[in-house]
C-alpha cells in the first residue's frame, strides 16, 4: 500500500475535504479526553460481562427500519456477499437506546452511568457534526446540510459507535476491511492506537494518526449520492501498525445522516468498485 503523509498545510475544512477527502476538526483536548475516557471506562466494564448478559443489549430499533441499537459482536463468519466480517465487538448508541433498555428492565446502576456518559458524548458529537455540516454546505450550492441533519428521520439514524477489535493488532494485518460508510459523513472521534487509513481523491492512501485536540471527518456514501458525486465517499479501513500484545484496538466514531423530503436514498451495495444507486427525485 503506497501511503502519503497526513496533510499538515493550513487548509480550511472545505479546502481540506476538496483536496484530501478528509479534514481535521478542532475539539479541545481536555474536553474530548474527559468525555471519551468516561465512556470507554463504562464500555470496558460492559465488555467484561458474560456474553449472555451482553447480548440482551442487542435491541432492534422501533424508530427507523434498518437501524440497530446496543451491543453487537462480529467474528469471521461470512456475509451474504461471501466476504467476511471484521472480528470485533461494538456498541451502537442512539438517543432512544436508554428508554428501550429501561422498558426491558436491563439497566442497573453501573449501566445508568455508562448510558449517561454515552449520552453526553453523543450530544457533543452531534453538535460537532452540525459544525461539519455547515462547512459542507459551503461546498454544495443550495444544500443546507445542517437542516437536513435535523430532519426527524435523520435524527433517529445518527449513531455513535464504540469499537473493540477482538484480534490483537499485528503490523500490516487488516483489522477492518476497506469500505465506504453508508452515512452522510463520519467523525473519527477517538482511538487508543493508530491504524485507520483513508484514501484521497487522487487515489493515494493516508495513514491517519490522531492529533491531540483534533478529530477527523470524511464523507460517506449518502453524501456522494445526495451531491451526485461532488463530495465522494472515502474508502477506508484499519490496519495494524504495531505489535501490541494484550491490548485491543478501540475507537469511537460518529455516523451522521442527512435527509430531504424530495429525495429518497437507497444504497444497495458497498463492495469496492461497485456502482452507487443515484437519488430518486
Amino acid at each position: 500500500m503506497n501511503t502519503l503523509e497526513m496533510a499538515i498545510e493550513p487548509l480550511s475544512v472545505t479546502q481540506s475535504i476538496q483536496k484530501n477527502g478528509y479534514a481535521l476538526i478542532p475539539w479541545p483536548k481536555h474536553e474530548l479526553e474527559s468525555l471519551a475516557q468516561r465512556v470507554m471506562m463504562g464500555w470496558n466494564k460492559f465488555l467484561a460481562e458474560p456474553l449472555e448478559s451482553k447480548i440482551k443489549w442487542s435491541i432492534p430499533s422501533k424508530h427507523a427500519e434498518g437501524t440497530d441499537n446496543g451491543y453487537m459482536s462480529r467474528n469471521h463468519e461470512k456475509k451474504l456477499d461471501g466476504k467476511k466480517h471484521d472480528d470485533k465487538e461494538f456498541f451502537h448508541y442512539r438517543r432512544h437506546l436508554s428508554s428501550l433498555l429501561e422498558e426491558q428492565n436491563l439497566v442497573t446502576g453501573d449501566h445508568r452511568q455508562f448510558l449517561l456518559d454515552c449520552d453526553r458524548l453523543f450530544i457533543a458529537c452531534r453538535n460537532k457534526a452540525l459544525e461539519v455540516a455547515g462547512h459542507l454546505s459551503e461546498l454544495v450550492p443550495n444544500m443546507d446540510f445542517c437542516s437536513m441533519m435535523q430532519h426527524p428521520f435523520a435524527e433517529c439514524r445518527h449513531v455513535m459507535r464504540l469499537l473493540s477489535y477482538t484480534a490483537q493488532p499485528v503490523k500490516g494485518k487488516k483489522l477492518a476491511e476497506g469500505h465506504e460508510d453508508r452515512c452522510a459523513f463520519k467523525l473519527h472521534v477517538w482511538e487508543n492506537k493508530p491504524g485507520l487509513f483513508i484514501t484521497t481523491p487522487d487515489k493515494g492512501v493516508v495513514e491517519y494518526t490522531a492529533t491531540p485536540g483534533m478529530i477527523a471527518t470524511f464523507p460517506g456514501a449518502k453524501m456522494a449520492l445526495i451531491t451526485e458525486g461532488l463530495l465522494s465517499a472515502r474508502y477506508h479501513g484499519v490496519v495494524g501498525r504495531e505489535e501490541s500484545a494484550g491490548e485491543r484496538r478501540q475507537s469511537i466514531v460518529f455516523f451522521s445522516h442527512v435527509e430531504r423530503e424530495d429525495i429518497k436514498l437507497f444504497v444497495l451495495h458497498f463492495a469496492p468498485g461497485r456502482s452507487l444507486t443515484r437519488p430518486a427525485f
